[in-house]
């Protein structure tokens, strides 16, 4: 069912500290049945956290059993996944990496074996951004979470903005029994 795992893996340390070294893992290339993941990412001076990414997920959870076994755990749902990323992130300073990522899953299903309801119809959305690379501008949104417990649907829709001096609106509605 993998088609192909390919990635190039380079680990750099001038001497034993980890704030000096360098990660790099590039020309990621995973493909399963329909499945795949592809990007880079790139991290060196761990004091400061200097990221370079840029990865993309398109996968159906449901495919996750053919590849690997779940003994436990019954998912299913579509997740798309864009993140670009590249900058340092110093939080005393506020400072994070410019960002753009978003996140969605469709049609989720999940289902503990050992609790008999599952979490049924997930779907969410979800954008993270920061233009400048600063806590200020960092803004999350989640347009919305929904997802029906029992019968039961439930939503949440989130605004977070300037995480200097939050600001935000959360609505949510449904029951959670």
């Amino acid at each position: 069912a993998i088609e192909k795992i390919a990635y190039s893996l380079e680990a750099v340390a001038t001497d034993n500290k980890i704030q000096n070294a360098k990660i790099a893992l590039k020309d990621i290339d995973i493909k399963a049945l329909n499945n795949y993941i592809k990007g880079y990412a790139n991290i060196k001076d761990f004091q400061n956290m200097s990221l370079d990414a840029n990865v993309q997920a398109d996968i159906n959870l449901a495919d996750i059993k053919q590849v690997y076994p779940l003994d436990s755990v019954d998912i299913a749902g579509n997740v798309f996944v864009n993140i670009i990323s590249q900058g340092y992130m110093d939080l005393k300073k506020n400072i994070i990496p410019e960002t753009s990522a978003t996140i969605t899953m469709k049609n989720g299903y999940y289902k503990l074996w050992s609790y008999p309801i599952p979490l049924e119809q997930i779907n969410v959305e979800t954008y993270i951004n920061s233009k400048t690379g600063s806590l200020k501008d960092l803004s999350i949104q989640i347009l919305p979470i929904s997802f029906t417990l029992a019968g039961e649907p439930f939503f949440l829709n989130a605004d977070f903005k300037n995480f200097n001096d939050i600001k935000y609106a959360v609505r949510s509605n449904g029951r959670l029994n």
